[in-house]
């Protein structure tokens, strides 16, 4: 800009005049960067959340906790749920945020907000970043209301997290739902050799198989638990980066009901990505120029499509 004003052109000076009424004052920088602050929470969390090939599900409840948390400790204002009760009957949270600031907007000023945005005038931040980290929260304590009693139990059965709020309703919740699955688990019978039929009149010595033994002594078998939900409860954390199902895999014989019951709950995904991504190849595949392929043909070949990968080879081995 400075540039511009100070050029000899006359073009030139009329852009750098024009440039100085609309450029972006240092207020307005400022709002930006702590803007970007507030808006990476969401950003890290949909990184996170988008993954497919790791355990999301149980995380889910502890980051919208956390993300609440500190959206609510770093306001300077507080976050009351006034905006938020007159909303609850509503579709769009955003749209009915917006609603509700217009309206008061129009009873505190008597005059209805302007359509367009004049460039001209400097934007008005001024207490505007609390305004927006209060709409995100309104939002957050809108869609997530209600979470269903299966994020609980996947945060719980997740052995880096384990608890969130209240460790002895929490430790209900998870005792209830054992003893649902213990009634129906049938601990499998441990596999053994089968002995050949030993012929008449046969000396029994000659069926006798050794059966390896001598290593045992470095197998560490852990014995089951007496109280499974107590004593998971009791172990502690295991560390952010490893991945739940190794843990479960090692406590298996420790732990077998409450490990079958982390192989279903740690299993679901969090996010519409697997989707979003399928439908990105099907409109890749199914293209302008191949408007007229058979349904069969395009089936065939979406599945391919997400399951090559897990072929090592088309041909056959012979």
């Amino acid at each position: 800009m400075t540039e511009l004003t100070n050029s000899v052109e006359i073009d030139a000076k009329k852009d750098g005049k024009h440039l100085e009424k609309i450029m972006i004052t240092s207020n307005e920088w400022d709002f930006l960067q702590e803007l970007t602050l507030v808006l990476g929470l969401f950003e890290e969390a949909t990184k996170y959340l988008g993954g497919e090939k790791y355990v999301t599900h149980s995380i889910m409840h502890p980051i919208i906790k956390e993300i609440k948390r500190l959206l609510s400790t770093s306001t300077t204002s507080t976050l009351s749920s006034n905006t938020y009760s007159e909303i609850e009957n509503v579709d769009n949270v955003f749209v009915a945020i917006n609603e509700v600031e217009t309206l008061e907007n129009e009873e505190n000023n008597n005059q209805k907000r302007k359509s367009k945005i004049d460039l001209d005038k400097p934007f008005e931040t001024k207490d505007m970043l609390d305004k927006v980290k209060k709409c995100l929260h309104d939002a957050i304590c809108f869609y997530w209301k209600f979470l269903p009693e299966d994020f609980l139990i996947s945060t719980i059965l997740d052995p880096r997290v384990k608890y969130m709020d209240n460790e002895i309703e929490e430790e209900e919740i998870l005792r209830k739902k054992y003893e649902e699955y213990q009634e129906n688990y049938i601990q499998s019978p441990i596999e053994s050799r089968a002995t050949s039929p030993i012929p008449s009149g046969t000396s029994t010595f000659s069926t006798v198989i050794y059966k390896p033994k001598l290593f045992t002594i470095f197998k560490q078998n852990q014995i089951q638990a007496s109280d499974e939900v107590v004593e998971y409860l009791r172990e502690d954390k295991a560390p952010f980066e490893q991945d739940p199902f190794d843990w479960w895999i090692r406590k298996k014989n420790k732990y077998p009901v409450l490990a079958k019951m982390a192989r279903i709950y740690l299993a679901a995904p969090a996010t519409s990505t697997l989707s979003e991504r399928l439908f990105s190849d099907a409109g890749n595949l199914l293209s302008a120029k191949r408007n007229r392929l058979d349904p069969e043909l395009f089936k065939y070949m979406i599945f391919l499509k997400r399951n090559a990968s897990k072929v090592d080879s088309i041909h056959s081995v012979n």
